[in-house]
């Protein structure tokens, strides 16, 4: 008798909860909406094999960066910020890849971390980056691709497929040629 009795319970509580959840679907509170948006953020996580996840930033040369405007060519993204010392340090070799190779097809995308545009202008200017960066000042597409440290860099075939993805630096020119070549070798 008393098992039967915790069923029942269970099987009303079961209910009760299944009836609170409706309602909440239903009245598209704001729970529900940060519920959606987080379900979201992980239902396509960029990884080895899968296809980049496109976005769209400011520039900070006051253009707008589109990673869909780079299809059919290598695109390496690199997540970086001025006071990130691995990030400063491996700054000078991204910029030498992309003078190397960007006349085969190489597209470099340096994705500023949260920092404001002058900043930005002034620290390329300073170290002499000629290749284009976005500003993700409120750090959305960071999130959505789960950037875990800085620098973080993604290598893209022409494919439009994340070949490789490295967190933590500074990587050094040989090491980031050894990641560039083989997508410049694949044609």
């Amino acid at each position: 008798m008393e098992l039967k009795a915790a069923r029942r319970r269970a099987v009303w509580a079961a209910g009760f909860v299944l009836l609170i959840l409706a309602a909440l679907a239903f009245s598209g509170t704001p729970l529900v909406g940060q519920l959606t948006r987080l379900a979201s953020q992980f239902s396509a996580v960029p990884r080895i094999g899968a296809r980049l996840i496109d976005f769209t930033l400011p520039a900070a040369n006051g253009q707008v960066i589109s990673t869909g405007q780079f299809s059919g060519s290598i695109l390496v993204i690199n997540f970086w910020a001025t006071w990130c010392p691995p990030c400063r340090e491996e700054m000078p070799a991204l910029q030498q890849i992309y003078d190397m190779h960007r006349n085969h097809g190489l597209i470099l995308v340096g994705v500023n971390f949260g920092e404001a545009e002058e900043s930005v202008a002034r620290y390329a200017r300073e170290i002499g980056v000629s290749f284009p960066l976005a500003l993700d000042q409120n750090m959305a597409v960071a999130r959505r691709y789960q950037v875990q440290g800085l620098p973080t860099t993604i290598f893209v075939d022409r494919k439009g497929i994340i070949r490789d993805l490295i967190i933590g630096g500074p990587m050094s020119l040989s090491y980031i040629e050894d990641k560039v070549q083989p997508l410049l070798d694949d044609k």
